[in-house]
């Protein structure tokens, strides 16, 4: 992905009646991150709805001469209405349904300007899964899962419809553990997705469970940070000679665990080397979802790659 990627930092935390304390901190430490990464990085604090409507359009036309990657980061509150999310500025009026609206930015409108941009990638982070005191009109706190549109990786600090609670720490957890895999994700080359996913898995470890991560993404190609290694050619024999068969386990919801004869070898999307012996039982789990079609058995023998799905529902 050639030319420098541009991306668009946002903390909102002087809302009425309440100041936010981690906002600023993590959107500052996300700045300095993706700086080391070679972004450029617009850097904007405290936007009222028509800023926030105004640098994001500014965003995507930067974006649209470049035609570069883009990743845009918000903290602060959001809300969710009828499955749509809202992210909110500081001059938030919340008085009935009806104002979330007009008085909010809405999450679609960011995702339509990039979409015109017609890039190869964007990233979206949305660190807005917080428990606010703004009027509920719907039945889930927290954020709705969106489907990604083709080219957009989105993800959250915590599950669909979870909220996590401002912590007295500097920073929070999940850009803690974020900022941490990013330092060392240009010299690794390491994939979009496996960044992701390490930080599912230090948060739900860190937070006891508590706080999964979720993440949803519609890739168009391979992306790395730093660029992505070509993979060694192997010899004849070294194809001959080699003994483990990839098994690739994925679900519908990203970062249920995964245990292969009943031991725990990690968390969905996953992709993993067994010896071609015997068969394997593999079976996922994932907190506060049923499992719909069961333990699988899996046979690996003369079969080079095995990829199974799992299904899950609230």
């Amino acid at each position: 992905m050639k030319g420098q990627p541009i991306a668009l930092v946002i903390a909102n935390s002087q809302y009425k009646g309440r100041r936010l304390t981690q906002p600023i901190n993590d959107a500052k430490a996300m700045k300095n991150a993706l700086i080391q990464l070679g972004f450029r990085v617009i850097f904007k604090t405290e936007l009222r709805n028509s800023a926030m409507d105004r640098t994001t359009i500014d965003f995507s036309n930067c974006l649209r001469m470049t035609k570069n990657m883009g990743l845009f980061y918000f903290s602060g509150y959001g809300m969710q209405l009828n499955n749509r999310n809202y992210l909110l500025p500081i001059n938030v009026s919340i008085r009935d349904r009806y104002n979330i609206k007009y008085d909010t930015f809405p999450v679609n409108k960011i995702l339509g300007r990039l979409k015109y941009v017609k890039n190869n990638l964007n990233i979206i982070i949305l660190d807005a899964s917080r428990d606010n005191d703004y009027p509920n009109f719907y039945r889930h706190r927290g954020l709705a899962s969106i489907s990604s549109p083709s080219g957009f990786f989105i993800a959250y600090p915590t599950d669909i419809n979870k909220v996590v609670r401002d912590q007295s720490s500097y920073n929070s957890l999940y850009v803690k553990e974020l900022t941490k895999i990013l330092k060392t994700a240009r010299q690794k080359h390491k994939r979009l997705e496996d960044v992701f996913m390490e930080v599912t898995n230090a948060v739900e470890q860190k937070s006891n469970e508590s706080q999964v991560p979720w993440y949803n993404a519609s890739l168009k190609e391979k992306f790395c940070f730093g660029g992505c290694k070509r993979k060694k050619l192997q010899t004849r024999n070294e194809k001959k000679n080699k003994l483990t068969e990839n098994l690739i386990v994925r679900s519908n919801q990203n970062g249920a665990k995964v245990f292969i004869d009943f031991r725990l070898r990690g968390y969905t999307p996953l992709a993993v080397n067994l010896p071609p012996r015997k068969c394997y039982t593999v079976w996922v789990e994932k907190n506060g979802y049923i499992l719909l079609n069961g333990s699988k058995k899996v046979c690996l023998n003369n079969i080079k790659k095995k990829v199974i799905s799992f299904f899950f529902k609230k």
